[in-house]
């Protein structure tokens, strides 16, 4: 008796394991491009001058205060000491009553959420 389940096993077993190896080999195709009746097709980024926003917005990133010239850092930072970005310029930020800045000769930075308009 245990002799002719033992086929009946084995191909249960094989049933089970190709279920397995064929989910796993699953790849779902590229998705498709989105379209937009806005904005055409052969419109490079370097020429897309977007509105600036209305109202109160916030940023998040590094404030960087060197020897004056004062910009909210947004991407990459040179991790160096001193640290160094360009970002944005910020127009009339001042230190007072802001904690957690560093400091070292005329650079002053810290890592900051900004609001402005």
């Amino acid at each position: 008796m245990s002799t002719s389940l033992r086929p009946l096993a084995l191909a249960a077993v094989s049933a089970v394991g190709l279920l397995f190896l064929g989910g796993c080999a699953f790849v779902p195709g590229p998705a498709a491009a989105p379209t937009s009746t806005t904005v055409p097709s052969d419109q490079r980024l370097e020429e897309a001058h977007p509105a600036p926003p209305e109202g109160r917005v916030v940023g998040v990133g590094m404030v960087l205060d060197a020897s004056g010239d004062v910009q909210l850092c947004l991407g990459a930072i040179m991790e160096s000491y001193l640290p160094q970005c360009h970002g944005v310029p910020l127009d009339g930020w001042t230190w007072d009553g802001v904690e957690g800045s560093n400091d070292s000769g005329e650079t002053t930075w810290g890592d900051y959420a900004v609001y402005a308009t």
